[in-house]
């Protein structure tokens, strides 16, 4: 027996994307349809009995049309302003009553039933006061008005109006946001695995989270779109030391290639130095990709002299890419003896990695500006006007290695 094909929720939310433009289409071509099916109809049945001229009575029916729906405007305009200002006039007369409610049951009294029963006859306005008062307080009395939202149903409301769109998930992610971490956490996690409202409600959980949460959390981000993981990256990074000393380096020697390369470019990202010895056996990973990722964090993760020869035999490496990466890393650590390895780069016959080893060269020190001048004379023209390049960038202070 075949098994199905099991959908990413990237695919899932292309989809749903897909549906919804198709439905506001389809609801435009209907209201198109239904203004001309109008004109159409005045034209055949009234208009035209009285004006045998067709074009002008095809401009008199949609003439008429048009005042009809400027008509229909301004009633329904009308009609929702008086709505909204019997609104407000409710909301002030209700909001006292409310908070008179939401007082008594902080103060220690049974107003439940009372709530309760505002819920279903003044449920926008419980909601906002509860939100405004949960702002307002903490310890305990967050705790209690938080078992009251659950208990309202008001957190379940939160979690489905996440679905109905940008604005309304930004919305109920803030209102979530006050609960405590008991009420509010189950329905956070639930969101933050849905790519739709993934970045905003592990934004809301990080600062909050536990560690192991924490674990958990950059788990379910390494799965996530680059994009989630670029808009997290910033808040992740205030745990930077806590998730290198667990979680990362777990990681890193899973062997799972995708979260390999997410953690490490998650890493990079974050611009910290952190101790992750894990790093140095990934620069001699069978894939490439791997290899230019973890080469490229030498300078960051703090074992100067464990990752010197794996730079060194980098440069050799078959892959541009991996050379490159370990050209910019000696340049940035200005690593000590790399001269000879660096200089057998420059006669690379790839422009890119000649041009690269010659700049490297320039941020090596004495050492590196010797052999740039004696490049200078080479047979190789390529390589002696790069010489000639990176020399006159020390010479004018201009530091070759802010190019890495």
């Amino acid at each position: 027996m075949t098994r199905r094909p099991v959908s990413s929720p990237g695919s899932r939310a292309a989809r749903e994307t897909d549906w919804e433009c198709l439905l506001t289409v389809g609801k435009a071509a209907l209201v198109v349809g239904g203004v001309f099916y109008t004109v159409w109809w005045i034209h055949i049945h009234e208009v035209s009995r009285r004006i045998t001229d067709a074009p002008l009575s095809l401009a008199i029916s949609f003439l008429c049309v048009q005042f009809g729906i400027i008509a229909v405007q301004l009633i329904a305009s009308v009609v929702i302003k008086n709505l909204r200002a019997a609104k407000v006039r409710g909301s002030r007369k209700w909001r006292p009553v409310i908070d008179e409610h939401l007082s008594a049951l902080l103060a220690g009294e049974d107003r439940i039933r009372q709530l309760r029963r505002l819920r279903r006859t003044r449920p926008e306005d419980l909601e906002e006061r509860l939100v405004e008062t949960l702002r307002a307080v903490s310890g305990e009395q967050g705790r209690s008005l938080s078992h009251l939202a659950v208990e309202l149903g008001l957190v379940r409301r939160w979690e489905k109006l996440a679905a109905r769109g940008v604005r309304q998930r930004e919305q109920a992610l803030e209102f979530l946001s006050t609960l405590s971490p008991e009420a509010g956490g189950q329905a956070l996690r639930r969101l933050a695995a849905t790519p739709p409202g993934q970045a905003a409600a592990c934004r809301v959980l990080i600062p909050v989270a536990e560690p192991g949460e924490l674990s958990d959390l950059f788990l379910a981000i390494l799965r996530a779109p680059p994009l989630v993981r670029a808009m997290v990256a910033r808040d992740l990074c205030a745990h930077a030391e806590s998730l290198a000393a667990g979680v990362i380096p777990e990681v890193l020697s899973r062997g799972e290639e995708a979260e390999v390369m997410a953690a490490l470019d998650m890493v990079h990202g974050w611009n910290r130095v952190l101790r992750l010895p894990a790093v140095v056996k990934l620069m001699a990973h069978s894939n490439p990709e791997i290899r230019s990722r973890a080469l490229r964090l030498a300078p960051l993760i703090a074992v100067r002299r464990e990752t010197a020869p794996s730079i060194l035999d980098a440069m050799g490496d078959s892959d541009t890419r991996v050379q490159l990466a370990a050209l910019a890393s000696a340049a940035r650590m200005r690593l000590d003896g790399a001269a000879k390895a660096v200089e057998a780069c420059a006669h690379s016959p790839d422009d890119q990695i000649s041009r690269m080893a010659c700049l490297v060269l320039g941020s090596l020190g004495p050492e590196g500006h010797t052999v740039l001048e004696s490049k200078i004379l080479t047979a190789d023209r390529r390589v002696a006007a790069w010489a000639a390049e990176s020399l006159a960038r020390v010479r004018i202070g201009r530091e070759p290695n802010r190019e890495f």
